[in-house]
């Protein structure tokens, strides 16, 4: 059976956020589009858009304590640092 492992840092939407070209940011509270995502449902719609979801679900604080399963493992946390992994590809997807 496939098991999913996570890098062992963690990294913000904040942090994966690129400038984009002719944009205007409107600032909008995560906490309320999952208000409204829950509104929806509630209303008996059944579903929401896709975005809306997606949006609600970044309000979110996800985290994994990844040190109990690495170990298990054996995997050497170490050699999966942010600076070893996900620094060079984003600097190489820019």
């Amino acid at each position: 059976a496939p098991l999913l492992v996570v890098d062992p840092f963690l990294v913000s939407i904040a942090e994966l956020a690129r400038p984009a070209k002719r944009t205007i940011s409107v600032p909008v509270p995560l906490s309320s589009l999952a208000g409204m995502r829950t509104a929806l449902l509630r209303a008996g719609l059944g579903w929401t858009p896709a975005s809306l979801d997606t949006l609600a679900f970044l309000a979110m604080d996800n985290v994994f304590d990844y040190a109990p399963t690495f170990s298990r493992l054996g995997i050497d946390t170490d050699a999966f640092t942010r600076e070893k992994t996900f620094d060079p590809y984003w600097k190489e997807q820019a």
